[in-house]
């Protein structure tokens, strides 16, 4: 671990993904602050935003977005829970077209609590209005209706 300012430790994203799995597993209510890097998540997680991650405590649902590390490119992925099937789950970034490999539950890090962007709370995408964003992305309808709208912004300004 390395040392940052103050009292915050930093620590490799695989060791972050295993405390944070076998916390879960135990019960704990740790929190783990990551910065987020990439634009998958567009338009609710941004590039640079910073998300809280808590382990899961409760059952999972579609509309969730979850963090898990994934091996291939050695790196935390927090996407959306587009479906649920049996011990597996399927992901996808909100601002992707395909969706990601199955998932089992158990290897899950935990649950986004909190967004932050630059340090104001985002909570839009986390409410309940997270189903129907599952909905419109596991149907590709929201990747085609954020970039229609981010054409008619470039536009119209």
């Amino acid at each position: 671990m390395k040392k940052n300012d103050g009292d915050k430790k930093s620590i490799s994203t695989q060791t972050a993904h295993t405390l944070l799995k076998d916390l879960s597993r135990g019960g704990s209510l740790i929190k783990f602050s990551g910065t987020i890097q990439g634009n998958s998540m567009l338009p609710w997680i941004k590039d640079a935003d910073t998300i809280k991650i808590v382990p899961i405590t409760s059952k999972i649902k579609v509309g969730d977005i979850v963090a898990c590390y994934e091996e291939s490119n050695s790196r935390f992925v927090a996407h959306r829970i587009i479906k649920t099937a049996h011990n597996n789950i399927i992901t996808k970034g909100d601002n992707c077209f395909a969706s990601d490999p199955d998932i089992k539950k158990e290897d899950l890090a935990g649950k986004v609590a909190e967004i932050y962007r630059k340090s104001v709370p985002v909570t839009f995408g986390l409410g309940t209005e997270r189903h129907l964003i599952a909905i419109l992305s596991r149907m590709n309808i929201l990747q085609l209706l954020t970039r229609i709208i981010r054409k008619m912004k470039f536009i119209f300004s």
